[in-house]
């Protein structure tokens, strides 16, 4: 996004971006308190955006244009806000290219219904003054619900506690237990988030998990996986890893910590548990969710339902012709764990997305002979330049407090994300030129972004197309073995038919295999939630992904479209804000303050 600059934003020092902010401040804090909020446009770019996430109005919703956002403000049900204040750190001067400058602050604030933190990004206008181009209001607490961190911690009860911990806890966890308020389907990184923030608040809530044990969903993949995210904004709520953990955990690692997770944030987990059905009763406003256990058939009546199966949750198998005749092996990249036993056999990967090249790499690495079928185009960043431009800028090792870099990352709505990613990822082409270049005089395509969400806006246009991730690859070594021809790819081409010796792709071409590797993608957690909750109840809600009528991605962290049904997803980047954003809304429902049937407050 281009924007005029003028002499004054050029050469500021940071003493001048505090004189900067504190006096458009002072206004801004004035209109904040006031009815209407009087002069508020004045105070904001003609472009400006103003996200809120259930702050103001209980939804997460994004606005742009000073009418717009004027007209929002001054309607929403949790305002005007009370004891406006700058805080938190000092005002930020950013520049993140020659011809852009920024102020960056934080305030808070206090609504009825709780705390509120907020950021604002200032840019001089045409005329010299600095207005506001984005500003964020996100509820950080509850009033009548705070939180039990800090200087809210659990302390003894007078005369000393009646029963031991550990007794309590057993209880807690039990199969004996009562009916939980909220019933969390899956026990990877969202839903033990979102539990995390449910339990803080009071909340009493269970986490069924269908696998064996608390990170098995990770444990299971290929043995070589890596996450691709770096370690700075990886950080689970309320637990950070410590300092000496790798940059790029490995997934054993990363299983490992969410049962230390489960355990030390005294969540409660029943493992190898599958939800069977689940039904709504609109009278009593719970749901009769039929589980089956290691101990049995267990009915529950939650309030609340949060599906957290992940965005890539059932794989999909396609049904192809003749692999009844294929004398090889077929597996789906979800259940394939290591290249042990393959060497001099050959290999073909059927898709070209980053499990496909994970899978493709571990391959080769193990002695396979590997061919790569990719149908359509692929988008492609180097790991260390992509993080470098896309995650490092906001979380790195000298990077504010988490809680303040939060809300750097989620001021941008996603709308303007998008406009934003298009020069960012021109910046990660550039560095990664020889890359990008060396894999186009191969028979391998290379796109920009993903056609209808963004076609040059690299990774994020993929964050936010519909129906989960997919289509992009974070080279970790990969894509060299393509440049030096140490793997083959076939593109332009589908999987037709399995032959006895191979397969047939869709333009006739013949490829033999000992081991056929299907990196044909997953449906996501909407549409294998029909196997329990029925077409009838999922129908009702949103579509998942892409970027909706309020500016903010389809169906997660939000109210769903049914009664008392919540989706919990995304990337690990988003994990620590989002599972606070929608405990915060089941609380409030829970106590009568939001109707999720009306979709506003009472």
């Amino acid at each position: 996004m281009t924007t005029t600059m003028t002499s004054q934003s050029a050469g500021l020092e940071a003493r001048e971006a505090s004189a900067i902010y504190t006096a458009w401040f002072e206004r801004f804090a004035s209109a904040l308190t006031r009815s209407g909020a009087p002069g508020l446009g004045e105070l904001l770019l003609p472009h400006a955006w103003w996200r809120d996430l259930v702050a103001l109005n209980w939804r997460l919703a994004s606005y742009t244009g000073t009418e717009t956002i004027q007209a929002f403000v001054a309607s929403a049900a949790q305002f005007p806000l009370r004891s406006v204040r700058s805080g938190g750190v000092e005002p930020i001067l950013t520049s993140p290219t020659p011809e852009q400058t920024w102020v960056e602050g934080f305030f808070e604030g206090e609504t009825e219904a709780g705390h509120v933190l907020g950021h604002v990004r200032l840019m001089p206008d045409v005329d010299g003054e600095w207005r506001a181009w984005t500003v964020l209001t996100s509820l950080d607490d509850l009033t009548n619900r705070p939180r039990a961190i800090r200087h809210r911690r659990p302390r003894p009860a007078r005369g000393g506690e009646q029963t031991p911990w550990h007794h309590r806890r057993a209880e807690a966890c039990s199969f004996e237990r009562p009916d939980p308020e909220v019933l969390v389907v899956g026990a990877g990184q969202n839903g033990l988030a979102v539990a995390a923030n449910l339990g803080l608040i009071g909340v009493d809530t269970l986490v069924v998990e269908r696998d064996d044990q608390v990170g098995d969903v990770w444990r299971k993949r290929y043995e070589s996986l890596v996450l691709h995210a770096p370690v700075y904004s990886d950080h689970l709520p309320y637990f950070a890893f410590p300092p000496g953990w790798p940059v790029y955990t490995p997934k054993e690692k990363y299983a490992d910590w969410l049962d230390t997770y489960r355990a030390a944030l005294e969540i409660n987990v029943w493992t190898g548990t599958e939800v069977v059905s689940g039904e709504y009763d609109e009278q009593s406003h719970t749901w009769t969710v039929t589980a089956r256990t290691p101990q049995g058939e267990r009915v529950l009546h939650p309030r609340h339902l949060v599906v957290a199966t992940g965005i890539s949750g059932v794989p999909v198998v396609p049904t192809v012709p003749g692999r009844d005749t294929f004398g090889g092996q077929v597996l789906h990249t979800a259940e394939y764990r290591s290249g042990s036993g393959v060497a001099g056999k050959k290999a073909v990967v059927i898709g070209a997305g980053t499990s496909a090249h994970d899978v493709m790499e571990d391959l080769h690495h193990s002695g396979a002979e590997v061919t790569m079928v990719q149908r359509g185009g692929t988008y492609v960043m180097s790991r260390d330049n992509g993080n470098l431009v896309l995650f490092e800028g906001q979380y790195n090792e000298d990077s504010l407090p988490l809680e303040y870099a939060d809300l750097q990352a989620t001021s941008i709505p996603w709308p303007l994300l998008m406009q934003l990613a298009e020069p960012q990822t021109a910046a990660i082409a550039e560095m990664d030129r020889e890359l990008l270049d060396g894999l186009r005089r191969t028979n391998f395509k290379v796109v920009m972004g993903e056609p209808t969400t963004g076609e040059r806006s690299g990774l994020m246009s993929f964050g936010a197309r519909s129906g989960g991730p997919g289509g992009y690859y974070i080279d970790c070594g990969a894509s060299g073995l393509i440049i030096d021809g140490k793997v083959a790819v076939h593109q332009g081409a589908g999987l037709e038919e399995f032959t006895p010796t191979g397969v047939r792709l869709s333009d006739g071409t013949e490829l033999e295999a000992d081991i056929v590797v299907l990196a044909t993608g997953f449906l996501d957690m909407r549409e294998g939630a029909r196997r329990y909750l029925g077409d009838e109840v999922v129908d009702r809600t949103a579509p998942l992904g892409g970027i909706d009528e309020s500016g903010e991605l389809g169906l997660l962290w939000q109210q769903s479209g049914q009664e008392g049904l919540w989706f919990i997803g995304g990337g690990l980047v988003q994990v620590r804000p989002y599972s606070k954003y929608l405990a915060f809304q089941i609380a409030a429902d829970l106590d009568g303050i939001l109707n999720t049937r009306a979709g506003d407050a009472l």
